[in-house]
Formats: structure tokens, sequence, C-alpha cells
């Protein structure tokens, strides 16, 4: 923790006092990535980037000191109090809704933002390979979506749990179970038409396409922390997939995902709730990202309260 100035209000910019963020898998990579010496002491606030605010001061004409908002922040600076940003980072936020629950619709609107790249899903069987939030939220927009048979998979019980509640209709544990053997029993031998990669390790990235039946539909949804993955090319060659990647969305225009997430949170159209496993302040951070690297005490999001 350091302290600094509070930033001023630059022209044409927004003052953004920060309310609360959250931890994304991202952020994990990022905590772990060796890094030279050089590159410390770290950017304020790095590097937090799911993040909800309220407006404290405005140089912008489309944002007023008291509009509660959603920070896509470039660079990434939003575990701080107070933030400075150009207005096409910000997504005003209703006013109604719980805080807690609108900051997860940054990675709900990454994932409406993933699934408009997929096919036509409704009777299809899908996969999604990780059970974080993030592949939760794809769990309940495949369901929502129209697939005929969802099913989560991970390595840790509890999650899977988790994923039954987000829409989950069959969960793997594949700590504990042959893969390909327990899809293969629950599609009946056909194996999924569409599969997600929602990890990003070189493990999952290379099991992805042992679950899919020939011509399905890969979707890659995790970050990978190494940047370069060794890749089973013939694997993958011989599925003959159709595949897409997802990335970037805060540079959709109009932030239509971002805003969409929003609308399904506040509708209750997806109850992101249980999802939110534990919350600190800010203070704590080393401890956040202590839980939800390490999946201690049941962790599955874990909330900052930003002005504590």
């Amino acid at each position: 923790m350091e302290e600094v100035e509070k930033p001023q209000l630059d022209k044409g910019k927004v003052l953004v006092k920060m309310e609360v963020g959250t931890l994304c898998g991202s952020d994990l990579h990022l905590f772990e990535r060796p890094r030279p010496p050089e590159d410390y002491p770290l950017a304020p606030g790095f590097s937090g980037h799911e993040c909800v605010g309220t407006v404290e001061g405005s140089d912008a004409a489309d944002f007023e000191a008291g509009d509660r908002v959603l920070i896509c922040p470039w660079p990434p600076i939003g575990f701080a109090q107070y933030v400075v940003l150009a207005p096409e980072y910000l997504v005003k936020l209703p006013p109604e809704a719980d805080l807690r629950e609108l900051v997860v619709g940054q990675q709900l609107g990454t994932v409406i933002y993933c699934c408009k790249k997929m096919p036509n899903v409704i009777d299809m069987d899908v996969a999604v390979l990780g059970q974080g939030t993030g592949g939760m939220l794809l769990t309940a927009m495949l369901r929502h979506m129209g697939a005929r048979k969802v099913i989560g998979i991970d390595v840790v019980g509890y999650r899977l749990e988790v994923a039954k509640k987000m829409g989950a209709t069959h969960v793997v544990d594949a700590s504990r179970e042959d893969l390909v053997q327990a899809v293969g029993d629950i599609t009946d031998g056909r194996m999924v038409d569409l599969a997600v990669e929602a990890v990003g390790e070189p493990e999952t990235v290379n099991q992805v396409a042992d679950l899919i039946r020939e011509r399905g539909y890969l979707v890659f949804y995790g970050i990978a922390p190494a940047g370069n993955l060794e890749l089973d090319y013939m694997n993958f060659f011989r599925k003959h997939p159709i595949a897409v990647t997802s990335s970037r969305t805060e540079e959709e225009e109009g932030h239509r995902s971002f805003n969409l997430a929003m609308d399904m949170i506040v509708q209750g159209r997806i109850d992101v709730t249980p999802l939110i496993s534990h919350q600190l302040p800010l203070s704590r951070i080393g401890e956040a990202y202590d839980l939800a690297l390490h999946k201690r005490d049941g962790a599955v999001k874990v909330l900052l309260d930003l002005q504590s």
C-alpha cells in the first residue's frame, strides 16, 4: 500500500471516487508474473480493471458529479481510491442497483461480448472448461441462450457446486474423472457441439479440442499468463473446428456488451450473487490476492471496498 497525492481533474476528463473493485483471473496472472527490478514501483492502482465508483468531478459533457459509473481503465489502474479517466472508459450505471452486484457486470460484459461471436447455440450440447467467475458467467449465458446440455468443468469441487447455481446442467470434476470419458458419457458419445476454454493454461488449451465433435466450435476466452503456449496442432487440425477468440471488450463501440450486462443484472435476468464469496477492504488487498490465487475459504469472486 502506498499513499500518493489525490489526482487532479484534467481538461476533458472525469475524476472518479472508487467504490468497489474485484479480482479477475488476469489480475492473478499479473500478480504471479516475474518482473525485472526496473519495473518497480508499479503504477498506483495497478492492475485493477473491474471497478465501479462515483463521479466526484467532471470536465466531460456526458458525466456529472454523483453519476455512478463502471470503470474500464486503460492502463488498468483501478485499485486506488481516486482515478482520473477519459470519458470513453466510463459506463453509466443505473442508480437503483447494488454496486457489489454491478461490479460483476464488468466481467459479464466481457462474457456477453464473447457470446456474440458464437453461433446459435439453441439445442446444442456445450461445455465450459474452467469454472472461475468468467467460466461461471459463460455457463449462465449459454443456459440463457438455449443450450440443451451445459457442462461445467473444473478441478475445484466447491466451484462446481456454484456452477450448478449458475446454470450448469452437468458438472465434471476433472481432478477425479477422466474428462473425455465423462463428457462422452453425458453426450452419449457424441461429444459437445461447442466448447469454451475459460482458463488459459497450456493444459486446458490443449484439452478443449478433445471435447468437441468433429467440425464443432471452439471458443477461447481464457487469457494465457505466459503469452505463448505449446499447441498440440494435429489434435486441433484433425477435428476441423471452427474457432473464435475474444478480448478487448472495452473497445466495443458504445460499450453495448457492458450496458447489456448491467441491464441483465438490474432486471434479475442473471443472478450474480452466488459468485460473490468475500468482500475485504483495500487495506487487506494482499489477503484478497491470497484468497483468490490459492482458492482459500471457498473463494470465488473476491470484492474490495476501495475506500477502506
